[in-house]
């Protein structure tokens, strides 16, 4: 909405000032409080624009806090949270869910969450995960999951589908 405000106004302004510069310099009386009168609506438009250029920095403040305590819960968070893409892909996972597995971040990421899980709960772990994913549900079921040194640990997992929280970058 603002970008719209912005553009329309910016436009209008940029019309002023065009028809400002085409004036003819030829009467005086008129021409002044033509010049006047146009000079007015664009101090008033720049002040417009002043304001709504505060307003959007004032909310990309916002956004950028946001997403900064976002990052910080998801990575902090005493229980394991990982984020994964319409096809089971890990794109993130918190230190805690590193932590469970015993590996490293970049052995987890771009790798399919069921690679983790024994092959006995697959099955039943794709069932879920399709569902949650095509009907917006939260799922929990208890898989086991194999660390890197090839122990098992029985896990709940817990599969729910987030649309804007998920879409957050890293700050």
């Amino acid at each position: 909405m603002t970008q719209k405000i912005n553009r329309y106004s910016l436009r209008k302004f940029k019309g002023l000032r065009n028809r400002l510069n085409a004036l003819p310099q030829v009467s005086r009386n008129q021409d002044d409080r033509d010049i006047e009168s146009l000079l007015h609506d664009l101090q008033v438009h720049q002040l417009e624009l002043e304001m709504q250029n505060d307003e959007l920095e004032k909310s990309q403040e916002s956004a950028q806090a946001a997403r900064e305590r976002y990052f910080k819960l998801f990575n902090q968070a005493p229980v394991g949270y990982i984020s994964i893409d319409e096809t089971g892909i890990i794109q993130k996972a918190n230190q805690a869910f590193c932590t469970l597995l015993d590996m490293d971040f970049s052995r987890l990421r771009h790798r399919p969450l069921s690679r983790f899980v024994i092959k006995k709960d697959q099955n039943r772990f794709d069932r879920e995960f399709v569902y949650a994913r095509d009907h917006g549900g939260t799922v929990k079921l208890t898989v086991s999951m194999v660390k890197q040194n090839r122990k098992l640990i029985d896990t709940e997992l817990v599969i729910r589908v987030l649309n804007s929280v998920d879409q957050l970058e890293d700050p």
